[in-house]
């Protein structure tokens, strides 16, 4: 029986059957939630290994609408910081959170508004 649990035994039995390497399967903390996209990719080696890529940020909506915002660049928030002002969003009123035409509904409604307070 001690001769099962001796270390001269383990050696011995792993050169005779010569197990496999320990292979990983559980993925480091950082990689395990799905912020990364994965990748399998095989190199030149003929491995095939697991490539994590950040994934791409959406697309700005419109606040009203929904729909997609012209003008406004699709980037990560550390690149974001680096672009100039006039890059990230356009210049006009509620840039960057209304598209046009619910910009110019808006602007429209509001002057309106107040044409119909100043004539009564």
């Amino acid at each position: 029986m001690f001769l099962f649990y001796s270390g001269i035994f383990l050696r011995l039995f792993r050169k005779v059957f010569k197990a496999p390497p320990f292979k990983r399967i559980m993925v480091s903390g950082r990689l395990k939630s799905r912020t990364f996209t994965r990748k399998q990719v095989r190199i030149l080696s003929g491995k095939t290994i697991t490539r994590y890529n950040r994934r791409k940020p959406g697309k700005a909506q419109c606040a009203d609408c929904g729909d997609y915002l012209k003008g406004m660049t699709q980037r990560f928030p550390g690149k974001m910081q680096n672009t100039a002002k006039s890059k990230k969003r356009p210049s006009r009123p509620y840039g960057g959170v209304l598209c046009s035409g619910c910009m110019r509904k808006k602007i429209v409604g509001r002057f309106r508004n107040i044409l119909s307070l100043s004539s009564k």
